[in-house]
């Protein structure tokens, strides 16, 4: 004979609305029981609970002996006794589904394990997804509502410069924070760069911040149009309601400044990663402090017109302006510099004399050492997130944004490393890269750079030269 749970809940309010008693729902449920041949496993019985509120101490109790498989069918007297929340429904739906136990309302003849029943919870899961979305965009409505009236978008976590009043629902100025406001734009407008005002605020001890000064600190604040009085929410700016630390002229020099320094940047050096044309681009680490290492392009005309270059890479921490070095907060490195075109030369060469026969199937331990690395790194970017939150350097929704994208990639990692089937699929695909010897001669650099990147996790540089890391056993 196949066990029954039996739900019973009512709310103080409904039970003297409607006499919709505790009693009632009891006595229907089991004759409904006796009826169908079934074996009352227990009564679980919420009283004077919402049933918006699905954390109810019988009903939780009735999910852990569901996941435990002590019984074989929920009986409720109507469908809202479960949850008045289409969406919560739907996700017992899918718990009860899930440990193959069936539900069943008897007033309404609702059955999960009917056609009917099953049809029904499409429609609910349907129904569930409309109403998150209608509650989204209220939310949405109201945040734009909150914006227009120009009301803090960020409450109680205000940016840089500013205090929260919570009675006037408004920021007002924090002196000594907004000196430090003033003296970025100044010291931008002078001349000076992100490296060297980051040095010098540093320098001064941090003012105002718990924290030493980075670049994204100061890059956030010399975006913020929160410092002209204004706003920011879905890519519109709205008026706000309290006083700006910048006048408008000034925040509209800096921007203006900002563009012409990044244009000049993008003619000297094409910073963009996305576009670079250099095939060691994001694999070169410092052996001193294991920093990446960044390109220094060099390019002169001889007095003949000929056209010269002397690429190298160097260190990110082994170049100081004067301002720079007197930072305590930035690393100094004494790492040299490395002719890009003699790096390259090197490691096309030791790719090249690669063999089939080189390539083996890391074992568990060594999988694990490397994925180790990447979630060192990983709860490092979380932590900073949270610092930069703490700061109001970012707001809660890209703090979710990140946050999330690192937890997901963290959770695939971890799977990973239980699995190492993924690594002997890699290890074929390698095989099958150099089955045959690499030949770059002509070969794209889009092309050049997929296989390095498939063949080498990463590459140390150092004084006494240069060693690859492949992903492989070699």
């Amino acid at each position: 004979m196949k066990k029954a749970a039996i739900y019973t809940r009512v709310s103080s309010l409904e039970q003297a609305k409607h006499g919709f008693s505790i009693r009632q729902q009891k006595d229907r449920l089991l004759q409904y029981a006796e009826m169908n041949e079934l074996s009352v496993y227990e009564i679980y019985e919420d009283s004077g609970w919402s049933g918006t509120n699905t954390e109810r101490p019988a009903l939780q109790r009735l999910l852990s002996d569901c996941e435990s498989g002590l019984f074989d069918v929920v009986l409720v007297f109507k469908l809202d006794r479960l949850s008045r929340s289409v969406p919560k429904t739907y996700q017992l739906f899918e718990f009860f589904d899930k440990h193959e136990v069936k539900f069943v309302s008897i007033s309404e003849g609702f059955d999960t394990s009917t056609a009917y029943g099953k049809g029904m919870s499409g429609f609910l899961s349907v129904m569930a997804q409309m109403e998150n979305s209608v509650r989204v965009e209220r939310v949405t409505e109201g945040k734009i509502g909150k914006a227009k009236r120009g009301e803090p978008m960020s409450g109680h976590n205000p940016p840089f410069g500013y205090s929260y009043d919570k009675q006037n629902k408004r920021y007002v100025i924090n002196e000594e924070q907004a000196n430090v406001v003033k003296e970025i734009y100044d010291l931008y407008l002078s001349g000076l760069g992100g490296n060297e005002i980051v040095a010098k605020l540093n320098k001064s001890g941090h003012v105002g911040k718990d924290v030493p000064w980075t670049r994204t600190h100061m890059r956030r604040i010399l975006d913020n149009v929160v410092y002209i009085g204004k706003q920011q929410f879905k890519g519109e700016i709205y008026e706000a309601n309290h006083e700006p630390i910048i006048d408008e002229e000034t925040f509209e020099a800096v921007q203006k400044q900002r563009e012409i320094r990044e244009k000049k940047a993008y003619r000297e050096n094409n910073p963009r990663p996305w576009k670079s044309k250099y095939i060691l681009s994001g694999l070169l680490r410092c052996e001193k402090c294991g920093s990446r290492m960044e390109l220094k392009v060099a390019r002169w005309k001889t007095k003949d017109g000929k056209r010269m270059s002397n690429d190298k890479y160097r260190c990110v921490n082994s170049y100081h302006t004067p301002i720079q070095k007197e930072d305590p907060s930035r690393i100094q490195c004494s790492s040299n510099h490395y002719s890009r075109t003699e790096l390259e030369d090197t490691v096309l060469k030791q790719v090249s004399a690669l063999r089939e026969s080189d390539v083996k199937v890391k074992k568990e331990k060594e999988l694990s050492q490397d994925y180790s690395a990447e979630l060192k790194q990983i709860r490092a970017k979380l932590t900073k997130l949270k610092n930069l939150y703490l700061e109001d350097l970012i707001g809660f929704e890209e703090l979710k944004k990140d946050t999330d994208k690192l937890k997901e990639r963290k959770k695939k990692i971890e799977q990973q490393m239980k699995n190492t089937i993924g690594q002997k699929n890699e290890t074929s695909e390698v095989k099958d890269l150099i089955k045959n010897g690499i030949n770059f001669s002509g070969m794209s650099i889009t092309r050049t750079k997929y296989v390095l990147n498939t063949l080498i996790d990463y590459i140390s540089i150092g004084d006494d030269g240069m060693t690859i890391y492949w992903n492989f056993r070699y």
